[in-house]
C-alpha cells in the first residue's frame, strides 16, 4: 500500500490525483476532497488511513488550474469556482469508476467538506457522502447555487460531522443542512462533537483533539463500511 501520483485529463489539462490503493482488487473507494492547504501531509495521512482500512483513496489536486504559486491557502481557495470544481469531481468519479471498484463515496475536510456536498448533489452514482466541518454553505463560489440550496438533490446516504465550537460551519449550519436533506427524503446522520472547533482532525492545527478525532474517524470508517463494503 503506497502513495502514488497519477494524472487525469480534464478538458485537455492534467489534474494530478494522489492515490493510495489497498492490495485487494475491486475494493470500495473514496474520493477525498482536499482542505484549503491542498494535498498536504494531512491529506496523505488520511488517504493512508483509508488504505489500511481496506478502502482505495483518490485525492485530486483541485488547485491544478492555478499552477505553481506561493500564495497562501486562503487566496488559493478564493480562486476556486463551483462550476470548475464540479467538472473536476465528475471527471475524477468517472476515472475512479473505471478502476473496477465496487462502490464509491466522496468525503472532504473543511472546504473539501463543502465541495463533497455539492459534488454529491450532481453525481448520482455515488454511494455515500461525508462532510467534515464543511463551511461556506450559504455562499456560491462563482455562478450557481450555494451548497444549502443544492443538497436537497443528494440521493446517497450522508454523514455530517462538525464541532460545537466551530463558527464555519456552526452547529446551526449543520442542523440546517440536515433539515434540507431530511425534507428532501434523505435522512442524514449528523455528529456534533462538544468542546472542539474547526479542523479538529487536523494534526497540523492547534485545534487538533486526538481523542475526538479518533472517534469521528471511527464513525467515518463505520459509515463507509455500511454503505460501501456490504454486498
Amino acid at each position: 500500500m503506497d502513495l502514488n501520483w497519477t494524472s487525469i485529463d480534464v478538458d485537455g489539462a492534467a489534474m494530478r490525483v494522489l492515490t493510495c490503493l489497498p492490495l485487494e482488487a475491486g475494493s470500495p473507494a473514496a474520493i477525498l476532497c482536499m482542505h484549503a492547504p491542498g494535498v498536504d501531509n494531512f491529506m496523505e495521512a488520511m488517504a493512508q488511513r483509508l488504505g489500511r482500512a481496506g478502502f482505495a483513496a483518490y485525492v485530486p489536486d483541485l488547485y491544478y488550474r492555478q499552477g505553481e504559486t506561493e500564495d497562501d491557502p486562503i487566496k488559493r481557495m478564493g480562486r476556486l469556482r463551483d462550476a470548475e470544481l464540479m467538472v473536476d469531481l465528475a471527471t475524477t468519479e468517472r476515472y475512479v469508476a473505471r478502476q473496477d471498484h465496487r462502490r464509491i463515496a466522496i468525503a472532504g475536510f473543511c472546504m473539501g467538506g463543502r465541495i463533497a456536498l455539492i459534488a454529491a448533489s450532481i453525481l448520482t452514482s455515488l454511494d455515500a457522502a461525508i462532510s467534515f466541518y464543511g463551511g461556506f454553505i450559504r455562499e456560491a463560489w462563482g455562478e450557481g447555487e450555494p451548497p444549502i440550496a443544492r443538497v436537497g438533490t443528494i440521493t446517497c446516504p450522508v454523514l455530517l460531522i462538525g464541532g460545537a465550537e466551530d463558527s464555519n460551519p456552526s452547529a446551526d449550519d449543520i442542523a440546517e443542512l440536515a433539515r434540507v436533506l431530511d425534507e428532501a427524503g434523505n435522512a442524514p446522520e449528523s455528529m456534533i462533537f462538544e468542546g472542539v472547533g474547526h479542523a479538529f482532525l487536523n494534526f497540523n492545527r492547534p485545534g487538533y483533539r486526538e481523542e475526538v478525532a479518533m472517534r469521528a474517524w471511527s464513525r467515518f470508517e463505520e459509515f463507509l463500511t455500511t454503505h460501501l463494503a456490504s454486498d
